[in-house]
């Protein structure tokens, strides 16, 4: 392997790496963010109708059930 091949994965290296971390740790979560709202937001909007329906049902009936599996007992009595 010549020096100048050497030279050109060097390079390659150092323009790969952090453009790889800042994608996984910035732009990948950054655009996740926004991307998964917005999908779900423009899929009940396209589905309107059953759609809507379901989505409230699911969405009240897993929080009404993580709020009472996850629910700290205010005093020793109800333990």
């Amino acid at each position: 392997m010549s020096i100048f091949e050497s030279l050109k994965r060097l390079a390659m290296a150092v323009v790969l790496v952090p453009y790889l971390l800042i994608y996984a740790y910035v732009i990948g979560p950054l655009l996740m963010l926004v991307l998964v709202p917005g999908g779900l937001a423009l899929l009940l909007l396209v589905g309107r109708g059953e759609a809507w329906a379901v989505a409230r049902q699911t969405l009240f009936r897993r929080s009404a059930q993580g709020a009472e599996l996850n629910r700290v007992p205010a005093s020793p009595s109800e333990r």
